[in-house]
């Protein structure tokens, strides 16, 4: 294929390519039956990498009821909604907060649901709400003694389970979303790969994603956390700060990690957690590569710590505006100061690389380059202003390798991997109204994943 045309660091190039890159130059003539595109100024682009997103439970996402609509004021008009759909199987209600539906356990829930099972996911990720018919179709009263299952006075389940992400699927047996659709749509947003940091992630899964790779369900590349029986990506460590390991168990696990030739991502949405995860690994070891994800809290302390050790933070603006207006009611104004913090953190020196955390943030990459330069929250408030950073400095997150999250930009070069995505203006263009983006074409390994037919290939 040859691409003319085409917007490149600033100035117009043709890209000839196969599999890899093979020329780059401002003339180069078609060969005979080559397939030419033309770019017509657009922006080519290396394909973006998503540092930070949970794919299965994204394409599940878009299967379920979001609790955080605006449609839903109240619990009546939830309920009103769910009475409409059709069926009789479980139902997945996702991002349902305490702001709305106020706490729940089995028994509220029925008060909501009773006709049929329904799973109920909170906004943090944490924690599953089941009503009292899913917790029969469970046999939920079964397996009480597990961690995560959570008991009454009397020792029967509340309905509430806590990181049971995995044994919920697999006790289930739940019918898998449409995972061909989902990496579609990640195409159409110019994604050529992702990291998927579940801590849930294990060796079977890595197994399964092999096998959907190789069925072209996914069209990305992927690179996967999990817990020690991954080979490759980091190891994941969850926190929470209401149930924190024992120190020992931790060190025990970064050093199993250190032992595989892996680096550790530390789960750390509140200042304790954080405090927690940096305290475990100066008693350990600490590696180049090493991550916090989220990094929700970080006073100027923590920042100063976090350049020190050389870590790098990978977070999501992009709840500003997905929850920023719950965050001003339920935070502090100092936690709001330190809320997501961006700027300050490059300021001094830390790896930062903005991502999705898909599905509980956006999952286009442009919308969340728009939310780190503004900072609103649906209201209209700025949170952080001192922490916005520029739309080319967003997408750099993007531009940077898996194991890199906040270096150095991957560009379009000979020899590279033909990863790439096409926009339909220049990038001047789009980084000043990245919302209105279209990506016209992506390709990985030269083979067109979206907006574009050849021989039969792409969508």
């Amino acid at each position: 294929m040859l691409i003319i045309n085409a917007e490149l660091a600033g100035s117009r190039g043709n890209v000839r390519l196969s599999e890899t890159i093979q020329e780059v130059s401002t003339a180069l003539a078609a060969r005979p039956g080559e397939f030419v595109l033309d770019a017509k100024g657009g922006a080519l682009l290396p394909g973006l990498h998503d540092h930070h997103m949970h794919f299965l439970a994204s394409a599940a996402y878009e299967e379920s009821i979001n609790c955080d609509d605006e449609k839903f004021e109240d619990v009546e008009s939830f309920r009103d909604f769910v009475e409409l759909q059709k069926g009789d199987g479980w139902i997945r209600a996702v991002n349902f907060s305490e702001t709305v539906f106020g706490f729940l356990d089995a028994r509220a829930i029925d008060e909501l649901v009773d006709s049929r099972p329904i799973r109920m996911q909170h906004s943090s990720g944490k924690f599953w709400v089941l009503n009292s018919l899913g917790v029969e179709a469970l046999k939920l009263r079964d397996f009480t003694h597990l961690d995560g299952v959570e008991s009454d006075s009397r020792g029967n389940p509340t309905g509430r389970l806590f990181r049971m992400d995995d044994w919920l699927r697999n006790q289930a047996k739940f019918t898998l979303p449409d995972i061909k659709s989902y990496s579609q749509k990640l195409s159409s947003y110019g994604i050529t790969s992702f990291t998927d940091t579940s801590a849930t992630n294990n060796s079977q899964v890595q197994m399964q994603f092999k096998k959907w790779l190789k069925e072209g369900l996914i069209q990305q590349k992927y690179w996967l956390m999990g817990d020690e029986t991954i080979q490759g990506g980091p190891m994941k460590i969850v926190l929470d700060e209401d149930a924190l390991p024992d120190i020992n168990f931790l060190l025990n696990r970064i050093n199993n990690a250190r032992q595989m030739d892996r680096n550790v991502a530390f789960h750390c949405t509140t200042h304790v957690e954080l405090l927690f995860a940096l305290a475990a690994l100066k008693d350990s070891s600490i590696e180049e590569g090493d991550r916090i994800e989220h990094g929700s809290i970080i006073t100027d302390e923590m920042i100063k710590e976090l350049r020190g050790l050389g870590l790098t933070v990978v977070t999501q603006p992009g709840f500003l505006w997905e929850r920023g207006d719950r965050y001003l009611e339920q935070l502090s104004d100092s936690e709001l100061r330190h809320l997501y913090r961006c700027q300050s953190l490059i300021d001094q020196g830390v790896n930062v690389a903005v991502s999705s955390d898909a599905p509980y943030g956006p999952i286009s990459p442009w919308d969340v380059i728009k939310h780190s330069t503004e900072r609103l929250t649906k209201s209209g408030i700025v949170v952080g202003e001192v922490e916005k950073i520029s739309a080319s400095t967003a997408l750099r997150s993007y531009l940077t390798s898996k194991g890199d999250p906040g270096g150095e930009v991957r560009e379009v070069q000979v020899g590279s991997a033909a990863d790439l995505c096409l926009l339909d203006r220049p990038l001047s263009e789009a980084l000043k109204t990245p919302y209105a983006v279209s990506v016209v074409t992506t390709l990985v390994d030269g083979s067109p994943t979206h907006g574009l037919q050849i021989d039969g290939r792409g969508v």
